[in-house]
């Protein structure tokens, strides 16, 4: 009986440290190491402003400690903290392994802290463009700015209409600026024309449509004074200058544009002139005319007369040596004298097609000027 019992414990013995040897076995093939992961804690980051955190693991999870990394080809440690924007490849490699992963590297934001404003001029007279510029404590330029003068809303440039002084803020987030702009009469034009240097005024402006004829419009830009009213009103002086533009709209008229227009048979060009003083003397141009230049510096649409304003001067040199200039800065009438000989025609504002026979007829006879 003793024999059995120490028989059946060195069985078990044995088996014991069989087991053993099978476990430890096995463990030892689990540690090894067939693949990694690279990992990072962020995508990217804005320079000077953090790091970046790589961890490196294999297959089980098992973080890799001795794993080598570089970025674009260059040795570096984690955490790494760049010194340059840019894109970056970080490669992790352990013994014959490797992985790689792309980070970011951000330009350093600019935060502003306060706000400068500047206008291109501290004084301009009314109908003047002032340009703003709105910049940081950096003296960079700042977009998203809003702008006010005297707390009506603007932007920039901007064109006062009427003087006065006017404070202009500027505004982003909870930064304000302010600067004084004044804005100064305008000197008054005198509307006049002058006939080899002598001056006759004129009061009041009228552009005359006569109509459009294959995609060219005729026009006749009349400055003149008078007296009386109605059918008892007489010119007293009174130049009108011919002129052509061109027409792409169908229907709507395409009025004229700012522009200088010169004399000849191209389109735009100015084509004839009438020039009336002192009530009963006219000018002798038909076909006397050796130059003719009309330059519009503005003009502008509006619903009624008060509103509607034209700038413009016009030189005019004869053949026998006379010379007519002449310029006009104030609200211009509008006419259309395609239809219906004389002004008292409709003041429709869409294109009437004419044949130019017809129109140039016009122009001869001068009944537009009745």
């Amino acid at each position: 009986m003793k024999k059995i019992i120490c028989f059946l414990a060195l069985a078990a013995t044995a088996a014991f440290t069989s087991c053993s040897n099978d476990d430890d076995s096995g463990n030892n093939s689990g540690n090894e190491v067939t693949a990694i992961d690279l990992t990072s804690s962020t995508e990217s980051i804005v320079l000077g402003e953090g790091s970046f955190t790589f961890t490196v693991k294999d297959q089980n999870g098992n973080t890799v400690t001795d794993a080598t990394l570089t970025a674009n080809q260059t040795a570096i440690t984690s955490p790494w903290t760049p010194e340059a924007i840019g894109t970056y490849t970080i490669k992790a490699t352990y013994g014959q392994l490797t992985d790689e992963l792309t980070v970011t590297v951000n330009e350093q934001g600019n935060t502003v802290t306060a706000i400068n404003l500047t206008a291109s001029a501290e004084s301009v007279e009314a109908g003047t463009a002032v340009t703003f510029t709105v910049t940081d404590q950096d003296n960079a330029v700042v977009t998203g700015a809003t702008l006010t003068a005297n707390d009506t809303p603007i932007t920039s440039p901007w064109t006062p209409e009427i003087s006065g002084e006017y404070v202009i803020v500027a505004t982003l987030g909870e930064l304000t600026v302010a600067i004084n702009v004044t804005v100064t009469d305008a000197p008054q034009t005198e509307n006049i024309f002058t006939v080899n240097g002598t001056e006759y005024q004129t009061t009041n402006n009228v552009l005359i449509y006569f109509g459009t004829d294959a995609g060219v419009n005729y026009w006749v830009l009349a400055s003149y004074s008078s007296t009386g009213e109605g059918e008892e009103a007489e010119v007293i002086n009174e130049s009108d200058i011919i002129f052509t533009s061109l027409q792409t709209n169908e229907t709507t008229l395409d009025f004229p544009t700012p522009q200088t227009i010169t004399f000849g048979e191209q389109n735009p060009g100015t084509k004839d002139a009438s020039i009336i003083f002192d009530t009963t003397n006219e000018l002798e141009i038909t076909d006397e005319i050796s130059s003719l230049n009309l330059t519009i510096n503005s003009i502008t649409l509006a619903e009624t007369v008060e509103e509607q304003f034209i700038n413009y001067n016009y030189s005019l040199e004869l053949n026998n040596g006379t010379t007519v200039e002449g310029t006009f800065n104030g609200n211009w009438g509008f006419l259309n004298a395609s239809q219906t000989a004389g002004r008292n025609s409709n003041s429709s504002k869409q294109v009437i097609k004419v044949s130019k026979s017809q129109i140039l007829q016009r122009i001869k006879s001068k009944t537009y000027l009745k």
